[in-house]
């Protein structure tokens, strides 16, 4: 049937960037308001379950890892912060709602830079974080640790996507480009330019006959669909 208007989902203070599917039943956003909040899917009424506190400004974007439970998160105030939501169980606050959590995030260590986008792979081993100074960069989430970066774009990286496998990275930046890197050999594979401007967002095909092909938005209204191999 059509689909139907089922909670809204209400308590952040300013825009909300972000929302990541974690598991069948729980629901994260993240917010200019520095927080991320948790919901309960519709077996928990989607009633919030607590809050994520960590970041200093606003939290850009989010990632999540079903096999590890991790969720990584980035903001603008130079942080990528990694949380275990296994652990992170919700506190209730007097009167009802949700609190503080108990779970600490983990930051990863490395060059700071401020970030708009952030991509994990299918086993949350490896992070990929777009930034405003015009690198991509790779980070091991098992220790927390700054692998590599890949240089070559000329504006703002605004959006990221890391492979299943963490072997390929496609990101896109308001230098019009579009660029495919070989994450183990830390070197660009191809550069298209589908939109002739800015590139605002990507979103992998995930049926089995795109295999490899990657949609775009860009800054002049259109979407494109790209063959990452060719």
């Amino acid at each position: 049937g059509a689909p139907r208007w089922a909670a809204s989902l209400e308590g952040h203070s300013d825009w909300v960037n972000g929302v990541a599917l974690c598991g069948e039943d729980v629901v994260v956003t993240c917010s200019s308001d520095a927080t991320l909040a948790v919901w309960g899917g519709a077996a928990r009424r989607h009633e919030r379950l607590g809050t994520l506190y960590g970041h200093t400004d606003y939290v850009k974007a989010m990632a999540y890892a079903h096999p590890s439970r991790r969720l990584v998160s980035c903001s603008l105030d130079q942080s990528l912060l990694l949380w275990d939501l296994e652990a992170a169980q919700p506190v209730r606050a007097e009167g009802g709602g949700g609190g503080r959590r108990a779970a600490r995030p983990v930051r990863l260590d490395g060059p700071e830079s401020s970030y708009y986008a952030v991509s994990m792979d299918a086993a949350g081993a490896l992070v990929a974080s777009a930034s405003t100074d015009g690198l991509v960069r790779i980070w091991d989430a098992r220790s927390a640790t700054f692998v590599c970066q890949l240089q070559g774009h000329e504006g703002h990286v605004r959006c990221v996507h890391l492979d299943g496998e963490g072997a390929l990275c496609v990101s896109g930046s308001s230098d019009g480009t579009l660029r495919v890197w070989d994450v183990g050999q830390q070197r660009c594979l191809h550069i298209c330019e589908p939109h002739g401007g800015s590139v605002w967002a990507l979103a992998p095909l995930r049926s089995s006959e795109n295999a490899g092909e990657i949609l775009s938005a860009g800054r002049d209204g259109s979407l494109c669909c790209t063959s990452v191999s060719s």
